[in-house]
């Protein structure tokens, strides 16, 4: 988890005004956290992001009317650099891939410790993937795995690893004592094998087909 001198704002999109109030009072114990908007809708939360500067936004699957999966979309498109956050009770495949798809950097479940969310949250701050173990595991043990149709070096599955965990290229470069250019050629290999654009394309990929292992 990197340093941060300035509190990564966050917005919270959640129907459940109880859950809202909930996740803010359980990030916000984190000086470094700061909720500086919640919306119960996806209409809300597109129209709050065009206003409000956040950082981050944490958004539920379940909404009324328009779902997370369009939300997280629309406010990609007007924030392209907008870290989102999936946390969501479902667990399905089907679900998962959507929200990444659609521009989520991170999916965690609702029941995860507040040590998890938290972590989540600074990841996808980062820029990096989150997967929670739980959705992880899923996608590995689907019956929609494709065969491995490519070969792996040593390093690349290390490379993998480090993204799946939601390392930076430095702390990936650091780990396998090698630069961060040289981390950043391994990516790019790999993102054309993978036929992925992103880190968290590149880790759902990597775990569906069964070259890395889901962190416990």
């Amino acid at each position: 988890m990197a340093a941060h001198d300035i509190p990564i704002r966050i917005m919270i999109v959640d129907d459940h005004t109880l859950i809202r109030e909930g996740l803010a009072s359980l990030l916000q114990k984190d000086s470094r956290i700061e909720v500086v908007a919640e919306a119960s809708s996806a209409e809300e939360a597109l129209r709050l992001i065009e206003q409000i500067e956040c950082d981050v936004a944490v958004v539920d699957l379940s909404l009324p009317q328009q779902d997370g999966v369009w939300c997280t979309k629309m406010m990609r498109q007007v924030r392209p650099g907008l870290g989102i956050l999936i946390l969501s009770m479902h667990r399905d495949e089907a679900r998962l891939r959507a929200a990444l798809e659609a521009g989520a950097r991170g999916y965690i479940v609702k029941s995860a410790r507040r040590e998890e969310i938290v972590n989540a949250v600074y990841t996808v701050y980062d820029g990096n993937s989150y997967l929670h173990h739980s959705v992880a595991s899923m996608v590995l043990a689907s019956t929609a795995t494709r065969p491995k149709t490519e070969t792996f070096s040593e390093r690349e599955v290390k490379v993998l690893d480090g993204v799946a965990a939601g390392h930076s290229n430095k702390e990936i470069a650091d780990h396998l004592f090698v630069s961060v250019a040289m981390v950043k050629k391994h990516l790019q290999s790999l993102y054309r094998k993978f036929d992925v654009d992103d880190r968290t394309q590149l880790a759902m990929e990597a775990l569906q087909r069964g070259i890395i292992e889901p962190r416990k």
